[in-house]
């Protein structure tokens, strides 16, 4: 009779707590370095690992904390071998982030969202706008915005009340008069390529200056670029019709238009009849 002596696994078990608070690091894990042989560790922060019998590496790893390694744990067969680990914070210090943007404010839809959120009575006009009309200076550009005229193709008029009444910020600053006599802003001066935007404040608030009757306007333009540039446009317009004919037409000539009436071409054709006399009263 003969007996066969079979190789019984070994066991490593043992408990993985926190350093700091001497408590359990669930989750964590125990694994056979370089393998996928591994065991969880439980809620009080045991574990239990089955291997066979040999030497081997034994890593304890979680997110968070600085792995542990074990090299050279003997594990005899039928046996349970022991191995605690203590885990340390991993302190990692994050450089700083810093995030920049440029707000859009020259589209119709910033414009749109700058007057819902305005709590006074505001119109104005974006850049989005103006690049879609022929318009040439701010003069022509303000005329579209309802309640705003222009006078002699350059002071504006709120209301009907004259320039002298209205008040014109440039960038959020007073802009100088153009007249000696009396205060006034030439809007032919600045060309519409260089606005962003305008608004035009109909009603007083508290960050407005008080001294106008009519209106408030705020002219804003576009960022200034930090490399020089030349910008070159054309604009055109046409007329259905007549863009590209060979000309005026002329009616035809009677024989005495010299003499100041024609010789009957110009009468009334007999389809239409006789025009209704108008009685005058005497």
């Amino acid at each position: 009779m003969s007996g066969l002596a079979l190789a019984q696994p070994g066991t490593l078990a043992g408990k993985v707590t926190d350093k700091k608070t001497s408590e359990g690091v669930i989750g964590a894990t125990v694994l056979v370095t370089g393998t996928t042989l591994a065991a969880p560790v439980n809620v009080d922060g045991t574990y239990t690992l089955p291997l066979d019998a040999g030497t081997y590496n034994i890593t304890m790893t979680y997110v968070g904390y600085k792995p542990l390694t074990f090299p050279g744990i003997v594990i005899k067969s039928g046996q349970t071998t022991a191995l605690n680990g203590l885990m340390e914070e991993s302190a990692t210090s994050l450089t700083e982030v810093t995030v920049t943007g440029v707000k859009q404010t020259g589209t119709e839809v910033a414009l749109i969202q700058d007057l819902k959120k305005s709590e006074v009575v505001v119109s104005g006009m974006s850049n989005d706008q103006i690049v879609k009309t022929l318009d040439r200076d701010a003069a022509e550009v303000v005329k579209r915005i309802p309640g705003v005229t222009i006078q002699n193709n350059n002071f504006i008029v709120i209301r009907g009340l004259a320039e002298r009444y209205n008040t014109v910020l440039l960038n959020d600053a007073l802009t100088p008069s153009a007249e000696v006599d009396t205060r006034s802003f030439s809007f032919d001066i600045l060309p519409s390529s260089v606005i962003d935007r305008i608004l035009i404040f109909k009603s007083g608030a508290p960050e407005l200056p008080g001294e106008f009757g009519g209106g408030v306007v705020k002219v804003y333009t576009k960022n200034s670029v930090l490399e020089n540039t030349t910008n070159f446009s054309i604009s055109g317009w046409g007329r259905s019709g007549t863009t590209f004919g060979s000309g005026y037409q002329q009616s035809s000539r009677s024989s005495t238009d010299w003499l100041g009436f024609d010789n009957g071409l110009r009468k009334v054709p007999a389809a239409i009849g006789d025009q209704p006399s108008i009685a005058r009263p005497s």
